[in-house]
């Protein structure tokens, strides 16, 4: 069983991964629709974690912000997934404090992070940053 996890689309196929079985989880499934079939990929490199964020943008995966519950962090970070070399690689700090039950969407190339919760306090986050790609 699992739970909060993410999932993001890019070059046609659907990746799923990370989220809360009886531990934080960092593994990462790429599912090819004309296939049917599922192939386990390389694992998310930072810490297993839920809550987090996902988007695909310019052809490229990518994972990050969110909580792991073994150690009470809340993340700030960014990761980009490559599927075609099946490699991770770190993208950017979001500008915001670590935050889980985040927002995002994309548009126009870019991808836009915010609000969320950050929990040490028990605050409800209003902020937003633009993410633009290298």
């Amino acid at each position: 069983m699992r739970n909060a996890t993410v999932a993001f689309v890019v070059g046609g196929k659907a990746y799923i991964g990370c989220g809360f079985g009886t531990t934080p989880l960092g593994d990462l499934w790429e599912y090819d629709v004309e296939s049917d079939n599922w192939t386990w990929k390389s694992d998310f490199p930072a810490d297993g974690r839920s809550r987090l964020i996902a988007f695909g943008l310019r052809g490229d995966g990518y994972i990050g912000l969110g909580s792991t519950s073994r150690s009470k962090s809340y993340y700030n970070d960014l990761w980009r997934y490559d599927n075609e070399t099946d490699t991770w690689k770190g993208a950017a700090q979001f500008p915001g404090v670590g935050r889980t039950q985040t927002g995002v969407f994309t548009i126009n190339g870019s991808a836009f992070v915010g609000c969320g919760l950050e929990t040490s306090q028990g605050l409800g986050l209003n902020d937003f940053s633009e993410f633009i790609p290298e």
